[in-house]
């Protein structure tokens, strides 16, 4: 009785919430599938390496002559692609203990760079030695980067962390990746082992004497004579 002459006066009261419309609906999931369209087309899966760097074109002369390229530092692109190894071998190259070796301080990171680059080019499978410690895991291939990518990112940590190696130029992985030709296997630390010393005679017996003369048969007699 009380409150029949209110609901009388008054509509019944709502909580305020209504549906969304129907027409609203459809241009709302139309754009969010054409930005997951954009986003899986020019994100490049939102790698960090996307702008690689390699050449960054100067103005063009006043003279009309060709623009000259400009290598962008091997040392700066080399840390943009490292972006994607830090989760494993993080930012200060030291891995994670039992899981990820590291970096800094690894003779296969200061060795040869061939089989620095096989590593990167088609991965590392089973157990691997690293500063004394045993490491069973797998690296994923890179072959997907660029020559000058790899080169860059070999060069990086070849000289950061305290490790001094040489840089590595592009063309030496071009090299490799030309030699090994079609892999779909990551490699294993005796595979490495086992190229390592075939490089390593394969150096011996291009490299002349070490004091730079030849052998004793092939000198011409008379030749010592003052």
């Amino acid at each position: 009785q009380l409150h029949c002459p209110i609901y009388r006066e008054k509509a019944e009261p709502r909580d305020g919430y209504q549906p969304i419309p129907i027409w609203l609906l459809l241009p709302v999931f139309a754009l969010l599938m054409w930005g997951g369209w954009y986003l899986g087309a020019h994100s490049w899966s939102f790698r960090p390496d996307h702008y690689d760097g390699s050449a960054v074109l100067n103005s063009l002369p006043e003279d009309g002559s060709p623009r000259s390229t400009k290598q962008l530092d091997p040392m700066v692109l080399g840390r943009r692609v490292y972006n994607s190894c830090a989760s494993c071998h993080q930012i200060d190259g030291q891995g994670v203990a039992g899981a990820y070796p590291p970096l800094a301080g690894a003779d296969w990171v200061t060795g040869d760079p061939r089989i620095l680059s096989r590593i990167l080019l088609h991965g590392l499978e089973g157990p691997i030695s690293v500063r004394g410690a045993v490491y069973n895991g797998v690296m994923p291939a890179w072959g997907n980067l660029s020559d000058e990518e790899i080169a860059a990112v070999l060069t990086y940590i070849r000289r950061s962390w305290g490790n001094a190696a040489a840089e590595v130029p592009s063309d030496l992985v071009a090299e490799v990746r030309r030699s090994v030709g079609i892999r779909t296997t990551p490699w294993s630390a005796d595979e490495l082992d086992q190229i390592t010393e075939q490089l390593r005679d394969s150096k011996a017996d291009k490299d002349p004497p070490a004091d730079g003369g030849s052998d004793a048969e092939d000198r011409v007699p008379g030749d010592d004579a003052s």
